[in-house]
């Protein structure tokens, strides 16, 4: 299955693209996304999105087709679009 991921704001700054289009085994979630994208993008990827833990920094949002996620053990669709921004904040 096919899943378009856009980056925003400093995700999309760090690594210097705005897109990716990744292939995935049917039954894929959010974590089996981000294993894919730290393939293509290298360590720089998981240093961006994910702790000491290997959990998705809280400070990390994704969106899956518009919608945030809060629960990242979602299964991913065919065509899902995956938006990932770092939340930013300051006056």
């Amino acid at each position: 299955m096919k899943i378009e991921v856009k980056y925003f704001n400093i995700v999309q700054m760090k690594l210097d693209k705005k897109k990716d289009e990744i292939d995935l085994k049917p039954g894929s979630g959010i974590y089996d996304l981000i294993e894919k994208l730290a393939e293509i993008n290298g360590p720089k990827l998981n240093n961006i999105i994910l702790d000491n833990n290997g959990e998705i920094k809280s400070y990390i949002k994704i969106y899956r087709n518009k919608k945030l996620l809060s629960d990242y053990k979602v299964e991913l669709s065919d065509r899902d679009t995956v938006n990932i921004f770092m939340a930013v904040a300051g006056g």
